[in-house]
């Protein structure tokens, strides 16, 4: 197959890369093709300048279908291997997509001389077939995902030296609010610094936090509204610290800082600036000189003196504008509050020289007399045509841009640059107030200067950081986290800032030093500088408050981890970043420090270029479309600045490039298929064009072929490469859309200089032939329609009476149905040509926001076209979950009159106004109000369904409840889309899950569901429905990377698409360039004039609207063959064959404004747009019936009555059904092995605990005694975590013998491998401790503690064993400490399964079996030989029991224990633990009989044993008793899965799992008296 130009020079893979891919171009390909090429180039740049990674181990023989002789030795292979190049997607399915397609693609290669038919494809370079079946074996563990999945892996084996205690799960969005809440609230409670640090505060910030948060929270005027300022700075974290390290180069905010920050972001604007400011200083320069001319008439001399307008004006003008940038900014200002109206300056459009004249007034008189005093009519009109040109100046879009920023830069200045003769009480000039605030606003407007600007900054970063801080300890101790405390894991592992572990223990000035990354993330300078610094405090420790001890070890420290990060680097020597233009500034940072400096073999050169690896960043800047994830196209653009520059150093300065053979020339790219290092190809492999002499170079200067756009051949070898073949969009269509985008991205549309601009690219099309079709879904009303039909049983027309957005849905509806139909349609009267149906899966509509959804999903689905959404919006606000809100609350609390009401008036119930009077005005206090309505309501189902929330609120079992509500009310007949069901289930899955959380308490569980519906009601989404066959409904974000036959864009002229409402809500602005909060001190006064605040929202309003363009970009490029907009302006009308629009002028252009002006449509002097259909190049449809033949809406009266008529239907067939046999099955189970001792005390305590959502193993009996813990009182941490911690040092310490003699059995290597006696080492004492030592413990005691065990462990039978000795004549042949293991245990039952309905219980199955799934991991299995030489193995368990006394020498039974015999203490612990003992066993049993049956040798299985770590002692069990404990646990398996079939498993009972002796929260002291 041949490939184009620049998919050939995608291929360069001897050159940094980045690809300009335009939408349909096959980057997908490009990825894959150069993917490969790294793989099988054996002469490449990365291997030319460094060296080969770690490579693996041989693949075992079960994982290959090659033979050994056939297969590649990878150890000495010279080309990558899949392991060492990185291949980055955006979303997880793209990452399966690009696994799947390399797999494809390797499968396809075979060897032999070099050749591409497009079936399989020939490469010289491959000499053994075995290597591709290698390759792709290797695929399945090569870096290939999403970014955040590649930090996650990363990070993995380095967890307990980056925390010291890491986290286990990933937070649920649920609990991720709840978390925030309290931390928000943790934040006000805090009163003084040692509140903070204990909250989790950082030290370096907590003395400053609770002035920085009470200087907010007067600044803002409530507690509430910094909450909510704070949450947006948490929400948009990567813009915040991006601007955040700009503004603190010297470690805290300075007004030097926000200076240079703010002439940074205005330096892109310096050449329109400067043009804008001569252009208007000539214009006001003319009108001056005209007004001199005239200085009798206009009394020029007296307007020269006593401080007038005239005065001001004209010295500004004479000396011009100030030499300085800063001081220009200012005198702009100062010009336009002279020559504009005080009203107007600061609006969109001035009003200025009003009649040839400058504004006069009270507090600042013009001076010159009016223009009546003239005589000369020629200068009274020129007087009039200058001062208007100098408003049309003002009013221009620069100009209106430029205004606000002077006024920005003016509030901000305290520089003594004057405007002349400026009135000082000017109402124009703001009252500039600091800190402290007063109580009352003053009586005038009000600004924040810039001293105030810097404090405002500082205090919100502090506050910002702080909830960070205790937001980071909330997560910790659930032991949980999420996707940015991987980044943040990242960031410490890679040194990209001070690791939060050593922040406390490296000097301040070090972690200042490492937390100053240099803007090119790649460089070392910030470690070198740090370990500097370490290395003379080493040589003088008292310069920095240290020991000579702590010195040297903290330099040791990190001279480590950037060891460790030279090693990471070493790993990799390829990066390839697909959607790049989708980065946010923290992942390119991050990224940017793998391609730093990397640990070298001893005599291995250096590279001489920055980056080592070779990087290809792949993306368009026409799709990045995803700032509000924090991503921003200027990271892809700056790093592709330094991509090219990097690119021309390593040409011009790294001979290994040039030398021959050479990899890189000046004028063409080496196309490594056909290069010198072993490939050739055959001539009818080579394009016609290409000889074989030159097939390796691609030459820079080539023309893609249909091309009539000059070749950028510089701009090509410095990297820079451009895919503009498009192989998806019909040739017509694109042809079309290529003009829209011309204008779409034409810089006249900039609205502020920046670099996130796209700009157009013309792409060519490869489906020549094809045409495509266009169309335009215009809803139009239809004036004097008259009024509704009084017949409710017809549907309501919605082009007489409905909305813009529900003709639009109805169109759109119609135009669907037509095309699955492949009905012809018709423009009037003119039929439009026929087209065939297609698959309602080949169509994708795609919306700017999903505010219409519901009423296009019920208009599809009245037509009976299959729909599905990715989402519809927040789970809990949507109208099939608010019923069962309130039901929630109901069960929780059934003397609640407002639940009762909700429910009651719902469609669970369905009582009308007169009957819910009656159900509430006669309930008495307190009564419960679901008892009261079953009792009002007939026997029948609703009566029975409302008795069964009666005993759900009795019982606690609420999410039974719910699930009969689901299957039995009339909710989902109500609600019957297979969407709203889904939604239904998925609340139920939410239920379930905060039962997890909080517990099955009815009200527990109630108030949390109505906290997360009160703090994330829009925030938990709902999933949608999906269908693989059915019309795709999305909003644009999430079409990425999709395309169909027919694409539908809605919404064109939704207001929705680009605007800043929702920041202006949240008061907080965040920009990657600058951030901003808008104070408001005083609720009865406005917010006060900001100049950041203005600044930054003129950034935001640029890039949104810069974004909003690429949206509709997206958009359109989805598709192959037919694309339709659809949307009209509001108050559009139809009049025959003309509509007539009328875009409403916005701030923000929509869709339908950019497509107006892309297709070059002027309106007329009202600012309508006269449109007749018929003489259109395209279609366009205004009313359903040019697309169908009939209607298929109804009215809602009917479609209410139809779903009445089913529910009767249902109702009867189900009362009148006959019984059907219930079928026989099998029931599953997991129970975990550490609760099974709990459950055989009393089975069905334990299940009924289960069910309420406790665990009995974490659950505190109600003991008499309230008294402190013994292991608090030594300084230990409890029980229990003493027990992992010393599971810990045996699973690292255990000594595994050597084994000098032979096996009875063979073992795995990891079983057998000879490993030191460590259980002592104080290494790895040390490494746990720092792992697992929770805070507020004792590290010394607890260490002593752990070395007392290890001793006794030793002493005993164990450390006989490991340390190659016998005992009880056996001797070790293999260990394995924690070891995992998964078996089914089935249990025969005959037992009935029944379901609760409201017409009484019904069978569902006889159930003959229950399989109990156990997964679990035994401490320890020894694999021992016995006396007659057989091979044995046994399973231990460890304990740590009596620790605490062991440690400070108090008695206790165990500690007892001596001699042969088993001690009393020893047999109780021994029955305690019985089930769990029989349950490894079993799993150790199956393992052996397995092995049996498969004729392996196997082991006799051993009677388990306890080891006792406080005395070293094993207790054994005898055979009796194993086979005793085996037949116990098989009884209460049996027992178990009896009563899960059960309902009701409440009942009267003294055992410690009863309900009547279980406490969740300690009792104070005196209640325990």
């Amino acid at each position: 197959m041949e490939l184009n130009v620049g998919q050939r020079l995608a291929l360069a893979i001897d050159m940094h890369l980045i690809l300009d891919a335009g939408a349909g171009t096959g980057k997908t390909q490009s990825i894959v093709g150069r993917t490969i090429e790294h793989y099988l180039s054996i002469d490449q740049r990365a291997t030319r300048l460094l060296p080969p990674g770690p490579r693996p181990l041989p693949l075992s023989g079960g994982s290959l279908r090659i033979g050994l002789s056939e297969r590649e030795d990878l150890t000495a292979w010279r080309g990558l291997l899949p392991s060492e190049v990185v291949v980055l997607t955006f979303t997880t399915r793209a990452a399966e997509e690009m696994r799947h397609r390399l797999w494809e693609e390797l499968n396809r290669l075979r060897p032999g001389p070099t050749r591409d038919t497009g079936g399989s494809r020939r490469d010289s370079r491959i000499t053994n077939e075995g290597l591709i079946d290698q390759l792709t074996a290797m695929l399945e563990d090569a870096p290939i995902g999403t970014i955040d999945s590649f930090f996650s892996r990363l990070i993995a084996p380095w967890r307990a030296d980056l925390s010291q205690r890491p986290t286990e799960d990933v937070i649920s969005d649920a609990e991720r609010h709840v978390l925030l809440e309290q931390a928000l609230e943790g934040l006000w409670r805090l009163r003084s610094p040692a509140d903070a640090v204990a909250a989790g505060v950082s030290g370096e910030r907590a003395s400053l936090l609770i002035e920085s948060r009470d200087r907010l929270a007067r600044r803002f005027g409530s507690r509430r509204d910094v909450r909510i300022v704070l949450s947006s700075l948490l929400s948009n974290r990567i813009f915040v610290d991006s601007a955040a390290r700009r503004l603190e180069s010297q470690g805290s905010v300075s007004e030097s800082d926000v200076r240079q920050l703010i002439e940074s972001i205005l330096a892109p604007s310096d050449i329109q600036f400067d043009a804008f400011v001569s252009d208007i200083h000539q214009a006001c320069l003319a009108w001056v000189d005209l007004v001199r001319t005239h200085g009798n008439e206009l009394d020029v001399a007296n307007a020269l003196v006593g401080g007038t307008r005239f005065q001001t004006l004209v010295e500004m003008v004479d000396v011009g504008p100030p030499a300085t940038r800063w001081e220009r900014w200012i005198w702009l200002h100062g010009l336009c509050m002279v020559t504009c109206t005080p009203s107007s300056h600061q609006s969109s459009e001035v009003s200025a020289f009003s009649r040839g004249n400058l504004t006069n007034s009270h507090e600042w008189p013009r001076g010159i007399a009016t223009w009546g005093n003239v005589s000369d009519a020629n200068s009274k009109e020129l007087a009039k045509q200058l001062g208007g040109s100098i408003a049309d100046i003002w009013n221009r879009t620069e100009g209106r841009t430029f205004r606000l920023l002077a006024r920005a830069i003016f509030l901000l200045d305290n520089s003594t640059f004057p405007i002349p003769q400026m009135p000082t009480g000017l109402s124009l000039l703001p009252n500039i107030i600091q800190s402290p605030l007063p109580h009352s606003p003053p009586d005038s407007q009000l600004a924040i200067g810039i001293e105030e600007e810097v404090s405002h900054f500082q205090d919100m970063l502090i506050c910002h950081r702080a909830l960070l801080d205790i937001l980071h300890e909330l997560k910790v101790r659930k032991r949980v986290h999420e996707f940015d405390d991987i980044a943040s894991l990242a960031a410490d592992l890679l040194l990209a800032r001070c690791p939060r572990i050593m922040r406390a223990e490296y000097p301040i000035e070090v972690v200042q030093i490492l937390d100053r990354l240099p803007e090119e993330s790649w460089r070392d300078d910030h470690i070198l500088e740090a370990l500097s610094l370490l290395e003379r405090f080493v040589e003088n420790p008292i310069s920095a408050g240290l020991d000579s001890t702590e010195a040297k070890r903290l330099y040791a420290d990190l001279q480590s981890r950037y060891a460790r990060l030279r090693n990471i680097r070493a790993r990799y020597r390829a990066f390839i970043i697909d959607e790049a233009q989708d980065n946010s500034a923290q992942q390119w940072r991050l990224l940017g420090r793998l391609w730093g400096e990397r640990n070298l073999p001893e005599g291995h050169e250096v590279p001489n270029t920055p980056w080592q690896p070779t990087v290809c960043c792949v993306g368009d800047r026409k799709q990045s479309i995803y700032a509000f994830r924090q991503a921003q196209v200027s990271g892809f653009v700056d790093f592709g600045n330094a991509l090219r520059d990097i690119n021309s150093l390593e040409f011009h300065s790294e001979p290994a490039l040039t030398r021959k053979p050479e990899l890189r020339r000046q004028n063409a790219a080496r196309d490594p298929r056909y290069s010198a290092d072993g490939g050739f190809a055959t001539a009818t492999d080579l394009p016609e064009s290409r000889s074989k002499a030159d097939a390796a170079w691609q030459r820079f200067d080539e023309p893609e072929k249909g091309s009539t756009k000059q070749v950028d051949a510089l701009s090509r070898s410095q990297g820079h490469v451009e895919l503009v073949v498009n192989y998806r969009t019909a040739a017509g269509l694109l042809n079309q859309m290529n003009e829209w985008w011309d204008d779409l991205f034409s810089s006249n549309h900039d609205r502020f200089p920046g670099d996130w601009y796209a700009r157009p690219q013309a792409l060519i099309p490869a489906r020549s032939k094809a045409e495509g079709r266009f169309e335009w879904l215009l809803p139009a009303s239809v004036p004097h329609s008259g009024h509704p039909d009084d017949d409710l049983t017809q549907p309501l027309d919605p082009f007489s009476t409905g909305t813009s957005s529900e003709m639009e849905n109805a169109l759109i509806t119609a135009r669907i149905r037509a095309l699955i139909d492949g009905q012809s349609t018709r423009v009037g009267e003119v039929i439009q040509p026929e087209q065939s149906a297609i698959s309602p899966g080949d169509i994708l509509v795609l919306l700017p926001s999903r505010t219409h959804l519901g009423d296009l999903m019920a208009r599809l689905e009245a037509a009976g076209i299959p729909a599905s959404a990715d989402k519809e919006g927040g789970l809990l606000m949507r109208p099939v979950i608010r019923p069962l809100l309130g039901l929630v609350q109901w069960i929780a609390r059934p003397s609640s009159r407002h639940a009762a009401a909700t429910v009651a008036r719902s469609c669970l119930v369905g009582l009308n106004d007169a009957e819910l009077q009656t159900f509430l005005l006669g309930a008495k206090e307190d009564e419960n109000l679901i008892e009261r309505l079953s009792t009002l309501l007939p026997e029948g189902p609703h009566r029975a369904l409302i008795e069964n929330w009666l005993q759900a609120s009795r019982r606690a079992s609420l999410i039974e409840s719910l699930s009969d509500t689901l299957n039995h009310s009339d909710l989902l007949v109500a609600h019957p889309r297979p969407s709203e069901r889904n939604d239904a289930e998925q609340f139920l899955h939410l239920v379930e899950s905060q039962s997890n959380e909080v517990g099955g308490d009815p009200i527990l569980l109630a108030d949390r569901v109505s906290h997360l519906a009160d703090v994330a009601g829009n925030d938990l989404t709902s999933s949608g429905y999906s269908n693989s066959d059915s019309v795709q409904i999305m909003t644009i974000h999430g079409s990425k990377g999709l395309q169909r036959k027919c694409v539908i864009v809605g919404g064109l002229f939704s207001e929705g698409q680009g605007n800043i409402n929702h920041d202006l809500r949240q008061r907080v602005i965040a920009t990657p360039s600058l951030f901003a909060s808008n104070p408001r001190p005083w609720k009865s006064h406005s917010n006060l004039d900001s100049g950041i605040w203005t600044l930054a929202r003129s950034l935001q309003e640029a890039q949104i609207q810069a974004e909003a363009r690429r949206l509709f970009y997206v958009a359109c490029t989805r598709v192959k063959d037919i694309l339709i907009l659809a949307g009209a302006p509001n108050d559009s009308v139809r009049s025959g064959n003309q509509i007539s629009i009328k875009p409403r002028s916005v701030p923000m252009p929509t869709f339908g404004h950019m497509w107006l002006d892309a297709m070059g449509w002027q309106p007329s002097d009202d600012g309508r747009h006269e449109i007749s259909t018929q003489s259109m190049p395209f279609a366009i449809h205004s009313h359903v019936s040019e697309l169908s033949g009939s209607s298929s809406s109804v009215s809602p009266l009917v479609k209410m009555s139809r779903l009445h008529e089913v529910a009767e239907i249902a109702q009867e067939e189900l009362q009148s059904g006959q019984l059907v046999h219930a079928p026989t099955r099998t029931r599953s189970s997991k129970i975990s092995p550490h609760q099974l001792d709990k459950a055989l005390s009393c089975p069905r305590c334990y299940l009924h605990l289960l069910k309420l959502g406790l665990s009995p193993s974490e659950l505190q009996t109600n003991v008499n005694s309230n008294s402190m813990p013994t292991t608090e009182k030594l300084g230990l941490p409890p029980a229990n975590v003493i027990g992992s911690i010393f599971h810990r040092v045996v699973e690292i310490g255990l000594q595994t013998p050597n084994i000098d003699f032979e096996l009875s059995s063979p073992l795995p290597i990891q079983w057998t491998q000879n490993s030191p006696d460590r259980l002592t080492d104080d290494d790895v004492l040390e490494s746990v401790l720092k792992e697992l030592m929770p805070p507020d413990v004792d590290a010394d005691n607890l260490k002593s503690l752990l070395k007392q065990m290890s001793e006794a462990v030793k002493r005993g039978p164990l450390g006989t064993l490991t340390s190659g000795g016998q005992w009880n004549n056996e001797r070790v042949e293999g260990l394995r400490t924690e070891w995992p293991f998964s078996l089914q245990i089935p249990i025969r039952l005959e037992a009935n399964e029944q379901l609760w309905t409201p017409n009484g219980p019904q069978e569902v199955s006889n159930i003959e079996q229950f399989n109990f799934s156990v997964s679990g991991i035994a401490d320890l299995v020894l694999c021992t030989q016995k006396d007659d030489g057989k091979g044995a193995i046994r399973a231990v368990d460890l304990k740590t029991t009596g620790a605490a006394h062991l440690y400070a020498g108090w008695a206790h039974p165990l500690l007892e224990a001596t001699g042969e015999s088993r001690h009393p203490a020893e047999q109780s612990m021994l029955d305690e633990y019985r089930m769990q003992l029989a349950l490894y066993t079993v799993a150790l049993i199956r393992q052996e009989e397995a092995r049996e049956r498969l004729g392996i040798p196997h082991r006799e299985v051993l009677p388990p044993a306890i080891l006792c770590a406080t005395t070293g002692r094993m207790i054994v069990m005898t055979e009796a008793e194993m086979q005793s404990s085996i037949t116990e646990l098989e009884s209460l398996l049996s027992t178990l899965g009896e009563l899960a079939l059960e309902e009701d498993l409440e009942h009267e009972c003294d055992c410690s799992m009863s309900l009547s002796n279980i406490r969740l929260f300690s009792r104070p002291d005196s209640e325990s008296e």
